[in-house]
């Protein structure tokens, strides 16, 4: 999930914290347990107990992490940080700390809250936003199609290069159509659901979710062969998919009982491929 998000660059900086931390733990131990017992006789150390613990936390938060993401949870994250900071910093020997040394120190410990502070900063300038597409997201689960659109309109005037709100401004629209019967109101919302469910797609060209809502709303207007298009390109990313075959079986059965005529689907279309260029709908 860290290289999804973050890529290359992201990893090897995983790797570089962890790497550090553990080298750190494990310096600690060797002074804590081993020599100290080489040098004292007395196995007995809290801080020596509290560096085995947290080499232990480690481990099973690594071995867990192969299977779950337990991590997304923030108690558990603020946890893992409090142990990594226990193998950081096992304890000190103020005897033989160097007053000048021990003040250079002090000085590098700032940086790090400085760079909370300017991460916080560039942080708050998509807070509103958030809490924009927040609401949004809530109202399109209680089904406020009306009220989901007035939150997403406001979360993408102010960002609109977030995917998940132009997601919801879209679906928002296509289940206000799907609530009407007016069928020129319909048509007016589900082609107003277009734009924002195709910029979404531009912003993350492999999520299959705006594969399978572009497609559905093609499917709607009555353009199949685009919605096929979509349908495709979810399938060329994700064949196993059961959620993009349940959608693509969908797809087909509503293109057959329109009665529109289907030419035979040879291949998949290459993933890559761009959207296809606007079409009039299809009488």
């Amino acid at each position: 999930h860290l290289l999804a998000e973050y890529g290359l660059l992201g990893g090897a900086g995983f790797l570089f914290f962890l790497g550090a931390h553990l080298g750190r733990g494990w310096q600690a131990f060797q002074k804590l347990g081993p020599r100290r017992v080489a040098l004292s006789g007395h196995p007995l150390s809290n801080n020596l107990a509290l560096n085995i613990g947290a080499f232990g936390a480690v481990g099973a938060y690594l071995i867990h992490s192969v299977l779950d993401f337990n991590l997304h949870i923030p108690a558990n994250v603020c946890l893992l940080a409090f142990v990594f900071g226990i193998l950081a910093n096992p304890g000190r020997d103020r005897e033989k700390e160097n007053p000048k040394k021990t003040a250079a120190m002090n000085w590098r410990r700032v940086a790090l809250p400085v760079l909370g502070l300017l991460l916080l900063a560039v942080s708050l300038r998509h807070v509103r936003a958030e809490y924009f597409a927040e609401r949004a997201r809530v109202a399109l689960r209680d089904e406020r199609h009306l009220s989901a659109m007035r939150w997403a309109q406001q979360a993408v005037a102010l960002d609109d290069q977030n995917p998940e709100t132009l997601f919801y401004l879209g679906e928002s629209r296509v289940r206000r159509a799907e609530a009407l019967s007016n069928p020129l109101a319909v048509i007016s919302f589900y082609e107003a659901a277009l734009d924002p469910f195709q910029r979404a797609l531009a912003l993350a060209p492999n999520d299959e979710t705006f594969l399978i809502a572009l497609g559905r709303a093609y499917d709607a207007l009555g353009r199949f062969p685009e919605g096929e298009w979509m349908f495709g390109r979810a399938l060329a990313w994700d064949p196993r998919s059961g959620v993009v075959q349940k959608s693509y079986a969908a797809h087909l059965e509503w293109w057959r009982r329109a009665g529109v005529a289907r030419s035979p689907r040879n291949e998949l279309p290459d993933k890559n491929a761009p959207l296809p260029a606007n079409s009039p709908p299809a009488p």
